[in-house]
């Protein structure tokens, strides 16, 4: 388990370590905002940025994400 928490950004030890899972995600690129929906209706904000991909990506390619492992984790495909 602590290989798995050392790979996670702080978003994503805090979800895994609390449980929580992400319901939606809701993407502004014009703001560098990525809003993060937790189970617990909480929302976090995260900036783009901070991923030199999603920085570079377009608004159709970030609209393109799955949830995975069951709600703990977001993948991009492209």
């Amino acid at each position: 388990m602590n290989a798995v928490l050392n790979k996670l950004d702080p978003f994503g030890q805090l979800i895994f370590e609390e449980g929580l899972r992400i319901e939606a995600i809701h993407i502004h690129q014009e703001l560098d905002r990525m809003l993060i929906v937790l189970n617990t209706k909480a929302v976090l904000r995260h900036s783009l940025s901070l991923y030199p991909t999603l920085k570079s990506a377009s608004q159709d390619e970030l609209k393109q994400f799955e949830l995975i492992a069951d709600g703990t984790g977001v993948h991009w495909p492209l």
